[in-house]
C-alpha cells in the first residue's frame, strides 16, 4: 500500500463515491448499450433478520424484539402480516444507471404477490392496476409502483425504472449475504462519467479557492504550498478514476455472540493506483515481543511498501514535509509561550531533527511498529518499538531541550545513556506529577517514569509504573521472535479495562451506569470483552474489519436498560 495519507485519502475518496449513487439526482435521460449497475444492497432473509432483531433486543433487555415487530405488522395488516413474502430467500435493492439517470430498484422475493399486496391494502393504502403487469400503490406525498417479475416483486418511484429490473437478483445478493447479514457494494467504475468530472471538478474548485494567501506567507512557503495541493488533487483524481469497487458490510453472529463490520475496498486490476499500492510481499514485524497477552491495547502495523511506489510519490512527500516544517517554524515564531529567541531557534532544530527522521524512515518504505498499554485504576504501563531511521536525531534533540528546560522549575530530569541493553541505547526521564492531580498520582505516582531506547533503526518507548522492567521484557521476546509474519495493521482494546478505569474516576452523573458497565464486563465468563480493527492486503485492494465481541454488546446493552430505568425514575 502507499504511504499512510495516500492510504487514508484512497478510503475516503471511495466512500464519497459511493455517497456520491446515493445522492445523485437524475438528468435527461440518454441511450448506452445497456444499464449498468452501481449498487446493491442485499438483506439476509427475512426469518434470519428476525433472528438478529431478537439478539440484539435481548442484549438491551428487550426479550423476543423480531416477534414483537411481526405482532406489530399484523397489527397494521388486520393479522396478516408479511403474507405472500418469501421469509427464505435474502432481498434488497439494486441502482442502476443508463449513463445519465439512477434507478433504485426495490426487490422483494414474493411466494404470492397478491397475497401480499393484499396485506398492503389491509394496511390502509390503494392500490390500483397501472397495467402491463405493474400495480400503483398510493402513498401520502407520491406513488410507487410495483411489478410483477414472477418470483420476484420490484418497486420503483416510476414506471420507468422498473423496465430494466435484473430479472433474477438472487445471485446480486447471494454474493454479499453469503458473507454478511446487511451490506452495500458500490461498482465505482458504474458511476457515470460525468458525474466524476462533477466530484473532480468541484474538489478542483474547492482547492484553488483554498489557495489564498496568507499575509504572513512568504513567496517560497507559498509557492510551496501550490505545488503540493496540486499533486494532492492529482492524486485524489488518480483514485476517483482507478477505484474499482467499495463494499460495506455488517454481521450478528448469534452463536458467537458478537458482531462485525467490514470495508473492502479495490482498484481496477491493471491501474496505475492498483500497482504503486501493492506491498512486496508479507507484513512482517521485529517487534512482536511489544504485543502482550489480554493487554488494555495492543497494536501492531507492519508494511513494507512498494519501491516504485516511493519513488513515484517522493517529490510530493518531500513537499509536504517542507510544507511541515514551514509550518512548524511559523508557530514556533508565533508562540507567546517562549521565553527567549533562543528557546525558538532550539525549538526549530528539534522540529527539524524530528522530521529528518520521519522523513528518512517513511522514505525507507518501512513501516513496523508495535506497542502495548495495561492500565487499571491504580497502575499504567506503555511499551512501544518501531523501525525509525536517524535515531541519533532525536537523541540530540532531546538532550537540547533537556538542556533548554534543566533551570525551570519542577522540570523532568534527564539521565542520558543511563545503561544499554542487548544494543539499545536507555535514556531515563523522571516527570513530576503535581500533588494535587489525584487521578494521574494514582495512576503514575509522585512522578512519571519514561525510559526513551534508541539503536541505529530502532527507537522505543515506555512509560509508567515497572515500566524499565516492561521495556526489557519486550525488547527481549522481540529478539527471540526474529522477523515474524503478522496482519498489516491489528488493534485490540480491552473494552473491561478502560471502562474500569473511567468508572473508578469518573465523580459525574455517568459514574453509576460506567459502575455498572464494568461489572458487566469483568463477569464475562468468555473474557470477550474486546474490540479488535483489523486491515489486511486482498487482491488490488484492502479489506479492515471491526469486531466487538459479545461481553462488549451484553454490556452495552444493560448500559441502555439501565439508562431506561433512570430515564423512568425521573418521570421522563
Amino acid at each position: 500500500m502507499p504511504f499512510p495519507p495516500l492510504r487514508a485519502r484512497t478510503a475516503s475518496i471511495a466512500l464519497t463515491l459511493a455517497a456520491l449513487v446515493a445522492v445523485a439526482t437524475p438528468a435527461a435521460k440518454a441511450q448506452t448499450d445497456g444499464p449498468k449497475t452501481v449498487a446493491v444492497v442485499a438483506i439476509q432473509k427475512y426469518s434470519g433478520l428476525i433472528g438478529d432483531i431478537d439478539f440484539l433486543g435481548n442484549l438491551g433487555g428487550q426479550v423476543k424484539s423480531g416477534q414483537q415487530l411481526e405482532n406489530l405488522l399484523k397489527l397494521f395488516t388486520q393479522g396478516q402480516g408479511l403474507n405472500g413474502l418469501d421469509k427464505g430467500t435474502a432481498w434488497g435493492a439494486v441502482v442502476q444507471t443508463d449513463g445519465f439517470d439512477f434507478a433504485p430498484v426495490i426487490c422483494l422475493p414474493v411466494t404470492d404477490l397478491d397475497a401480499l399486496m393484499t396485506t398492503v391494502q389491509n394496511a390502509g393504502m390503494i392500490v390500483s392496476d397501472a397495467g402491463d403487469g405493474i400495480q400503483e400503490i398510493e402513498l401520502p406525498q407520491q406513488s410507487i409502483y410495483v411489478k410483477n417479475g414472477g418470483k420476484w416483486a420490484f418497486v420503483g418511484q416510476n414506471m420507468e425504472m422498473l423496465g430494466n429490473a435484473p430479472a433474477d437478483p438472487s445471485k446480486l445478493f447471494g454474493e454479499l449475504t453469503g458473507e454478511y447479514d446487511v451490506a452495500v457494494k458500490v461498482m465505482a467504475q458504474n458511476v457515470p462519467d460525468m458525474y466524476r468530472q462533477i466530484a473532480i471538478t468541484q474538489l478542483q474548485q474547492g482547492m484553488e479557492d483554498g489557495l489564498e494567501r496568507d499575509p504572513e506567507e512568504t513567496d517560497e512557503a507559498f509557492e510551496l504550498r501550490k505545488q503540493l495541493v496540486t499533486k494532492q488533487v492529482e492524486q485524489i483524481v488518480q483514485i476517483i478514476n482507478d477505484s474499482d469497487e467499495v463494499t460495506i458490510g455488517w454481521t450478528v453472529d448469534e452463536t458467537e455472540g458478537d458482531t462485525s463490520l467490514e470495508v473492502t475496498y479495490t482498484m481496477t486490476p491493471g491501474s496505475e493506483l492498483a500497482r504503486m499500492s501493492k506491498t512486496t510481499g508479507e507484513a512482517t514485524s521485529r517487534f512482536t515481543g511489544f504485543v502482550k497477552d489480554d493487554p488494555a491495547m495492543s497494536m501492531i502495523v507492519a508494511q513494507e511498501q512498494n519501491p516504485e511506489a516511493i519513488a513515484n510519490q517522493r517529490e510530493q512527500f518531500e513537499q509536504m514535509m517542507d510544507q511541515a516544517r514551514v509550518q512548524l517554524n511559523k508557530e514556533i515564531d508565533n508562540s507567546d509561550d517562549l521565553p527567549n529567541e533562543e528557546a525558538r531557534e532550539v525549538l526549530k532544530e528539534v522540529a527539524g531533527d524530528v522530521l529528518d527522521a520521519v522523513q528518512a524512515t517513511l522514505l525507507s518504505g518501512k513501516i513496523d511498529a508495535a506497542a502495548s498499554v495495561n492500565v487499571d485504576p491504580d497502575a499504567f504501563t506503555m511499551v512501544l518499538g518501531a523501525h525509525v531511521l536517524e535515531t541519533a536525531k532525536i537523541e540530540t534533540s532531546l538532550k537540547k531541550l533537556a538542556a533548554m528546560i534543566e533551570s525551570e522549575p519542577d522540570s523532568p530530569t534527564f539521565d542520558f545513556d543511563a545503561e544499554t541493553y542487548q544494543g539499545v541505547r536507555l535514556h531515563h526521564v523522571t516527570i513530576p506529577v503535581p500533588a494535587d492531580e489525584g487521578n494521574a498520582q494514582r495512576l503514575f505516582g509522585d512522578s512519571l517514569e519514561v525510559t526513551i531506547g534508541a539503536t541505529n533503526d530502532s527507537l522505543y518507548l515506555a512509560a509508567g509504573r515497572d515500566q524499565l522492567d516492561a521495556l526489557k521484557t519486550a525488547i527481549a521476546d522481540s529478539a527471540a521472535a526474529g522477523e515474524t509474519t503478522v496482519k498489516p495493521f491489528e488493534m485490540v482494546l480491552s473494552v473491561e479495562a478502560f471502562t474500569k478505569v473511567a468508572a473508578a474516576f469518573d465523580d459525574g452523573p455517568q459514574q453509576p451506569m460506567m459502575e455498572m458497565m464494568a461489572e458487566k464486563l469483568s463477569l464475562n465468563s468468555e473474557n470477550a470483552t474486546h474490540v479488535r480493527i483489523t486491515g489486511v492486503e486482498i487482491e488490488n485492494g484492502v479489506k479492515y474489519r471491526l469486531e466487538v465481541e459479545a461481553g462488549v454488546l451484553e454490556a452495552v446493552g444493560a448500559a441502555g436498560q439501565e439508562a431506561r430505568r433512570a430515564g423512568a425514575g425521573a418521570g421522563f
